[in-house]
């Protein structure tokens, strides 16, 4: 099943029953803060939007952000998502941080032709990936 992780006040991460940004954020780093990241920006590009964004939290702040989707074949994710984790120590979904330990960190390379299984999933689902998991052609 693809998931997607992002948060439900920023339109364009398409996560209506995704996290709220403003409770996901943190005082506090989390302990493989370096390696989230560093697997976030390995992810398989997915697509690219002509589009960037700023800082939702703080609107004044200059713009952050491409808004292109990566994917490590099970989670999509927006670029600017790193970006909120660096941040503002952002929370992300549990079962996502344990998705990356699990794989040691390391964002798989994916084939071009896992890449389009992942893409016309997701493009045909998004925002309603839920709903759509019993006819997920990924799993």
């Amino acid at each position: 099943m693809v998931k997607t992780v992002g948060f439900r006040e920023l339109h364009w991460h398409q996560a209506p029953a995704g996290a709220s940004l403003r409770e996901a954020v943190r005082v506090r780093t989390h302990p493989n803060a370096g390696r989230v990241v560093a697997y976030l920006h390995g992810g398989t590009l997915l697509a690219a939007r002509p589009m960037v964004v700023g800082d939702f939290l703080r609107p004044e702040r200059e713009l952050v952000s491409t808004s292109h989707w990566y994917t490590d074949g099970v989670w999509v994710w927006p670029t600017d998502l790193v970006y909120y984790v660096e941040k503002y120590h952002a929370e992300l979904p549990a079962e996502f941080v344990s998705h990356m330990e699990s794989a040691g960190w390391v964002c798989p390379q994916l084939s071009r032709e896992h890449v389009t299984r992942v893409f016309e999933w997701w493009a045909l689902s998004w925002p309603l990936a839920e709903s759509h998991a019993a006819t997920d052609p990924v799993a």
